[in-house]
């Protein structure tokens, strides 16, 4: 793919909720597609539109998810040594369109070819990674194509973290 000079902000002005109702990001595509459980296309226009807010508390499985991220992309750079970190939670807005912006958790670099792809970290209870049994699941492959449209990649990968068998499971998405 064509690498794409993309506008990169802190990450204390992306996580602000004025700054975020500004552009349409990954999880906002997947609920648009009306693949996102969590939140309806129209959820989504109201928050955009400034008619709604969104109020979902962190939850005790987004912080633990948070916290667990980099023992998994630790764990995930051992078993994939010839990659390495050269970014971490970079939130960019498309060259193009300046409504469209990405939050990757991690970009890596594969240190023979020099090929940069996305890294995104996940931890999921047994029962609910039958909903990756077949391959990742619709919300998180829109969320990740989008992230792959706006860097101009070809490539990511889903370190997942397994809990209950404490298994590492890697997915890519080309």
């Amino acid at each position: 793919g064509v690498l794409t000079t993309t506008k990169q902000i802190t990450a204390a002005t992306a996580f602000d909720p004025e700054n975020r109702r500004r552009y349409l990001g990954g999880t906002d595509i997947s609920a648009i597609l009306g693949f996102n459980q969590y939140k309806t296309a129209y959820e989504c226009y109201l928050e955009k539109s400034g008619q709604a807010v969104d109020d979902r508390q962190e939850s005790d499985i987004l912080w633990w998810g948070h916290e667990l991220e980099p023992l998994i992309v630790k764990k995930w750079l051992l078993q994939n040594p010839d990659w390495e970190i050269i970014s971490e939670n970079n939130f960019e807005i498309d060259p193009e369109f300046e409504f469209i912006a990405c939050n990757t958790d991690r970009e890596v670099r594969n240190k023979k070819t020099g090929e940069i792809a996305i890294l995104e970290a996940k931890s999921v209870a047994t029962s609910a990674f039958r909903h990756w049994r077949l391959g990742v699941p619709i919300t998180y492959y829109t969320q990740v194509e989008h992230y792959l449209g706006v860097k101009g990649y070809d490539r990511a990968f889903f370190a997942m973290f397994v809990m209950d068998s404490r298994e590492l499971k890697t997915f890519e998405v080309l």
